[in-house]
């Protein structure tokens, strides 16, 4: 009977200590409205329109509250409820397993939890960029967070190394101001007259004379006429810029002759 009674007491102990480990005091109350106030500097001026953004943990969460610095720099955040605490899980730390076991070596055998509950600070991150130059955002850590957090605070926002404004994107460079001449010298052609006072790309043409019965037969896409037979079915391919424009005997085009005027 004694040996079951004290079994029972120790079982009670460990479960009386798991209890008084695992459960932490209740959260306190939220802060409401809790402010945070102060200026937007850069090189130690005011900075004007800046967009001012309150985060917990970092600046990658819910966002909490906004505001924007009046003319001389000053903000002021009112942040609806803050916790101040947050309640976590984590493992039995050393300290713990030994005060678990100190009565019992096989406490842990009947521990029904394998972790333990803990209180954890929320520290709040403040966000800013001037307007003129959205980006990049700074992230600063505004409040530690945790009991001691009073309701009105004063955090100023540096933004020492960003520009004031967005640099102009530098400008392409202009291409070459090629002319007409230059881009037929470029092909091949002669910068030439090619009608009656017209001065221009005379380009020639590989297959020059072959037998075509459509343009689509020649690299000039141009089939002439031999002479002006109006029954004609056959023709030869330009030879020329200079032949095409001045061809008065007419063009053969799937396989039928059509007549051209002279220039």
């Amino acid at each position: 009977m004694r040996l079951k009674f004290y079994g029972f007491l120790l079982l009670a102990l460990g479960l009386a200590t798991e209890t008084a480990l695992a459960v932490p005091a209740a959260p306190p109350e939220p802060l409401k409205n809790l402010e945070i106030a102060g200026q937007v500097l850069q090189d130690g001026k005011p900075v004007a329109g800046a967009a001012v953004k309150a985060y917990f943990y970092n600046c990658d969460t819910k966002l909490q509250a906004t505001a924007t610095s009046n003319v001389n720099g000053y903000y002021r955040l009112v942040i609806p409820s803050y916790p101040r605490l947050v309640t976590v899980s984590r493992p039995w730390n050393k300290a713990e397993i030994a005060e678990l076991t100190k009565n019992d070596p096989n406490a842990l055998q009947h521990l029904r939890r394998k972790t333990t509950l803990d209180t954890r600070p929320i520290p709040i991150f403040l966000s800013t960029n001037p307007l003129a130059n959205p980006t990049p955002n700074i992230c600063q850590q505004a409040l530690k967070g945790g009991l001691d957090t009073p309701l009105t605070n004063r955090f100023n926002l540096k933004l020492e190394g960003v520009p004031a404004t967005t640099p102009n994107p530098p400008t392409p460079p202009k291409p070459p101001v090629v002319n007409e001449q230059q881009k037929c010298q470029a092909q091949g052609g002669k910068w030439e007259f090619i009608s009656r006072g017209v001065k221009g790309c005379n380009l020639s043409y590989k297959d020059a004379g072959r037998l075509c019965t459509d343009g689509k037969q020649c690299s000039s896409q141009v089939c002439l006429a031999k002479d002006r037979n109006p029954r004609a079915n056959e023709g030869q391919c330009a030879a020329t810029t200079f032949a095409i424009i001045n061809g008065c005997m007419g063009e053969i085009k799937r396989g039928h002759w059509h007549s051209r005027a002279c220039p």
